[in-house]
């Protein structure tokens, strides 16, 4: 509906929408950055909604941006009700840290840890073998954070990492994001691609004429330059930087201790932002890891803005 009566008519070309597969159950954001399966059916709408909002905003001029999760699958801790929240599901008893409330994502679908055997064959069933995992023991893996883990290969914030150099696993990846540019999505957002080595990525990604190719990293990622190369080739990537840059532009005038500064002069750089070079800015944030060519600029989004998971 806002395609047509709001983004359509203001000019606006383009729209980003949560990832649309299925999820874990909660009232938190974050659910939706947790995949059960790749059916389109979240709590935003089934399938049948899905491609009639496609539908009606091509219509009215605006492409739609999904954000897909392909980094990881859901972890098996409960959200909802909060009385059980962070104990783990599926388990024979109930204790202070496990529950036997099961494990199910929005549309009903049942999984276990690092196992989604109810999901269709070769589109979206993972088993252990699916996921990166310690040697002789693929029930667990290491973690991030901490950070000093290996970021491709090591489970982020307790959720199963897919093992995205594992040919099966790359083609299921590959055969959602085609499913999704079949129903009229041209262009995709990668969440968390700075946690998938960009080779794999690039294999995922490369069966479809995307018109926008935009991959999830954080400044520290990018400073490591051969991953920013690679990450380049594969596509766009987001400016974290921008919005801490355009604050400090606008909103540092001084103190009470030493005075305050006359920044009317901010405005006119802050103006010619998305065009010429940050020249005379003192502030880190200004030398961004990105070239402005290859970064896709905002203030916030829905990780700044919000308290992770929350």
């Amino acid at each position: 509906r806002e395609c047509e009566s709001q983004l359509g008519p203001a000019g606006i070309s383009m729209v980003q929408i949560s990832p649309p597969a299925e999820h874990i159950l909660g009232d938190s954001w974050g659910i939706r950055y947790q995949p059960v399966s790749y059916k389109l059916e979240s709590r935003s709408g089934d399938r049948e909604a899905f491609i009639r909002m496609v539908a009606k905003c091509r219509k009215a001029g605006v492409a739609v941006m999904v954000d897909a999760v392909l980094n990881h699958m859901a972890s098996p801790f409960v959200y909802t009700p909060r009385a059980n929240r962070g104990k783990v599901c599926g388990s024979d008893k109930n204790t202070s840290k496990f529950t036997t409330q099961k494990c199910v994502g929005w549309a009903g679908t049942e999984f276990d840890n690092r196992l989604f055997p109810n999901g269709r064959p070769l589109r979206d069933a993972f088993s252990r073998k699916h996921f990166h995992h310690y040697p002789e023991n693929d029930e667990a893996n290491c973690g991030l954070p901490p950070w000093t883990n290996n970021m491709h290969l090591c489970d982020l914030e307790g959720m199963p990492d897919l093992d995205t150099e594992n040919l099966e696993v790359q083609n299921m990846l590959a055969d959602y994001l085609f499913d999704l540019y079949e129903i009229g999505v041209t262009m995709v957002r990668v969440d968390a691609a700075m946690l998938i080595y960009p080779e794999s990525l690039a294999h995922v990604l490369q069966h479809v004429p995307w018109d926008y190719i935009l991959l999830e990293y954080y400044p520290d990622q990018l400073q490591n330059d051969n991953i920013k190369t690679k990450a380049l080739v594969v596509g766009s990537v987001t400016d974290m930087s921008y919005g801490l840059w355009i604050s400090q532009t606008l909103l540092d005038a001084g103190s009470k201790q030493d005075g305050f500064v006359n920044r009317s002069y901010a405005f006119r750089d802050w103006l010619r932002a998305g065009s010429a070079p940050r020249v005379g800015c003192g502030y880190k944030a200004c030398g961004g890891e990105v070239p402005e060519k290859n970064a896709l600029v905002f203030l916030d989004n829905h990780d700044t803005q919000r308290e992770r998971w929350k």
